[in-house]
């Protein structure tokens, strides 16, 4: 299982910072990544979180199968917050079949499902195959649990900048080239690259192949794909973020 820091499409919706101007973003986004380290032990600490984490334990020991796994609500949640699907942890039928797909089996439901995340958890949980075996390993059970502290981690920073909880995303993105279809449907990379491309989300109105010609005519998708142009698409969103007259929330 890969940690993904950032959690891909949970941060839809946080504070708007709008009177925040673009040099307090920057601020922000350097002393989150500054305290990083000791947010992450705060966090660790934190009662609400232990609990939590001592649940998913709980109920792992005694559930018989995935699906009874999934009916404690405590254990779902982290699960579901903790691969970045987050809002969907009162959907348990959806939770339940997505998780629990053979990824294997055509038309199963986690590989139609437009956000990647379900894909990878049930990748990595492998419930279809292995039951609660997978889960039951140390070694995932950690993971999930450094995952699970870094999306409350990312959740307090959404709080006060939900444009910084998106530059934290793209910061921990993969060094390579995003597709500009898979942008154009995660949350988070469609509302960085419409306030690049100066867009307005009404484009969504228009057909997919005429939001996809117009973001590549506006941005080179390629920066993306390595740490130093991360950076710089980053410094550039923090800066123009609320300084247009759109709306970029999704």
């Amino acid at each position: 299982m890969t940690i993904n820091p950032y959690l891909g499409t949970l941060f839809g919706y946080g504070s708007d910072s709008s009177a925040m101007t673009g040099t307090d973003r920057i601020g922000l986004y350097n002393k989150t990544l500054k305290n990083e380290d000791k947010d992450t032990a705060r966090l660790s600490k934190d009662p609400s979180i232990k609990r939590d984490l001592d649940r998913l334990q709980k109920a792992i020991d005694t559930a018989e199968s995935p699906e009874a796994l999934l009916k404690d609500p405590t254990a779902r949640k982290v699960l579901l917050q903790a691969y970045g699907l987050a809002g969907q942890e009162d959907n348990v039928a959806l939770a339940t079949r997505a998780l629990t797909s053979d990824l294997k089996a055509e038309g199963n439901l986690a590989s139609q499902l437009t956000n990647g995340a379900w894909k990878t958890a049930a990748q990595d949980l492998d419930f279809a195959k292995s039951g609660l075996a997978k889960l039951k390993d140390p070694k995932t059970f950690a993971e999930i649990k450094a995952n699970y502290i870094e999306y409350k981690r990312v959740s307090e920073v959404a709080d006060q900048s939900t444009e910084v909880s998106d530059a934290l995303h793209i910061r921990g993105m993969e060094d390579k080239t995003p597709g500009v279809y898979n942008v154009l449907g995660d949350k988070i990379l469609r509302r960085v690259a419409l306030t690049l491309a100066g867009l307005p989300e009404e484009i969504a109105y228009q057909s997919i192949e005429s939001q996809a010609r117009q973001v590549e005519k506006r941005i080179d998708l390629t920066e993306f794909s390595t740490a130093e142009g991360r950076e710089k698409l980053i410094n550039r969103y923090l800066i123009i973020s609320g300084n247009t007259g759109f709306s970029y929330m999704a």
